[in-house]
């Protein structure tokens, strides 16, 4: 072969390599998205931006464009007395999914009334608050990827001398190495289910209880959004406080990202942790021993007295927010959830429509993209409004996560497409094999 040859040769195959790659680039939305994220975070972040498109900013706008009265639909005029439970979610799922999806609607209810329940509020003296405390005795660990809320579960129960690492609690909360998610309602039923400790997750916290729970000898897990750079982009995140200090300002938190190793903590201004933990509508979560049931309930205090009066106040305080700051999307997105929750417990539909009415409104003012991945909520307000359609594009652009396929199923099956449901129940517990929701689904509509 002639030099002229060879080299006329080398010239084409890098033109079709360079081409081939440009195809590529062009034609997928996201190349780097194929690489595996524990690789992809690994890899320089000017090498990630070169071969990236830019990250969506936001979920996509709803499907049906609210009313420009808007606000005045949703906020409400709410009970000022405790909402009474209804035995069913609402007539409204009955109208919407066939008969063979009574058994996962009971699930859900159960599911509900279970992750909720909290001890009713006693006498007990509520602790001092110095100016200032640490707890003693909690050890921090380092993440494995995409682990969060295993690591941090596991600092917690290892402070109360459960002998556990995150590998033990994160097979079984997440068995899939790649699910990007833990619930709260998933990481407290752990604990009930396999320690002798209590733990229960609670929503519409505030600084103050936060450090009435540290006083009282509680450490608390914290769900926040979290922002690493601008090519990653917003994601949830758990935090573990065990001190405050109120000269600072600030809590003194372990976190299983950032560190630092040696256990002497993290300082997290009490600005930023009242910013982030918006985000996931001041969700936190509480171990406890058996025995400080008494003093737990009396920290809590009234609103968390029973899950209808923690979701009404949580209602009640992000209406409060929207009113406040109209252009708040986390504030109207909080809205939803609660308002979801308390219909959820009551059966009063018209907190499902408000509610969906509310997340059409964060939506429209811009939420992350990522959002969906830790929070649904919206699809059970959409879907007990009759709006399948909201519910099937919103899934099918979300992370493969299994309440992700959970929902699209309950949305295929309520649009009539049973074998579409059955392969979204069965990619669910292919993610999750323990998740007991799924796993009902599938069996109501399965031979």
């Amino acid at each position: 072969m002639t030099r002229r040859k060879l080299l006329a040769m080398i010239a084409i195959g890098s033109i079709l390599v360079v081409a081939l790659c440009s195809a590529t680039w062009l034609l997928l939305p996201d190349p780097v998205s194929l690489i595996p994220l524990q690789i992809r975070l690994r890899l320089p972040e000017d090498v990630v931006s070169f071969i990236s498109t830019p990250i969506p900013t936001a979920l996509p706008a709803p499907l049906i464009t609210p009313a420009q009265s808007l606000p005045n639909l949703v906020l409400l005029d709410l009970p000022t007395s405790t909402p009474t439970p209804s035995p069913t979610v609402s007539r409204q799922i009955s109208e919407i999914l066939p008969a063979t999806f009574t058994p996962v609607v009971e699930a859900l209810v159960e599911a509900n009334a279970t992750a909720t329940t909290t001890p009713t509020p006693s006498p007990t003296p509520t602790p001092t608050l110095y100016p200032s405390m640490a707890l003693e005795g909690l050890k921090v660990i380092a993440q494995q990827f995409n682990n969060c809320g295993p690591a941090n579960l596991t600092m917690v129960l290892n402070y109360y001398d459960q002998e556990l690492d995150q590998t033990d609690v994160g097979s079984a909360l997440k068995p899939h190495y790649d699910d990007r998610n833990v619930s709260p309602d998933e990481m407290a039923a752990f604990v009930r289910d396999n320690t002798g400790l209590d733990a229960q997750y609670y929503a519409g916290g505030d600084i103050e209880l936060l450090k009435r729970l540290l006083a009282g000898g509680f450490p608390v897990i914290i769900e926040k959004g979290y922002l690493p750079n601008d090519s990653l982009g917003w994601m949830g995140h758990y935090l573990t406080l065990f001190g405050y200090d109120d000269s600072e300002q600030s809590f003194v938190v372990m976190d299983s990202y950032l560190g630092p190793w040696d256990g002497s903590g993290r300082i997290e201004s009490y600005e930023s942790v009242e910013y982030l933990w918006e985000h996931f509508n001041n969700t936190f979560i509480v171990v406890s021993n058996p025995e400080d049931q008494e003093e737990l309930s009396a920290i809590l205090g009234d609103n968390y007295a029973s899950p209808n009066t923690m979701w009404l106040s949580s209602a009640v305080a992000a209406q409060r927010a929207t009113e406040n700051d109209p252009d708040n999307a986390y504030a109207w997105f909080n809205l939803g959830t609660n308002l979801t929750e308390l219909a959820d417990l009551t059966g009063n539909v018209e907190f499902y429509e408000n509610a969906a009415l509310a997340y059409d409104r964060a939506r429209e003012l811009g939420l992350p993209w990522r959002m969906l991945w830790y929070q649904f909520k919206p699809y059970t307000a959409y879907l007990e409004v009759g709006r399948i359609d909201e519910v099937l594009a919103l899934t099918l652009s979300a992370q493969d996560v299994e309440e992700t396929h959970l929902f699209r199923g309950h949305a295929l099956l309520a649009a009539g497409d049973e074998r579409g449901a059955e392969r979204s129940y069965r990619r669910a517990l292919q993610i999750n094999p323990n998740y007991l929701l799924a796993e009902a689904a599938l069996a109501s509509i399965s031979p």
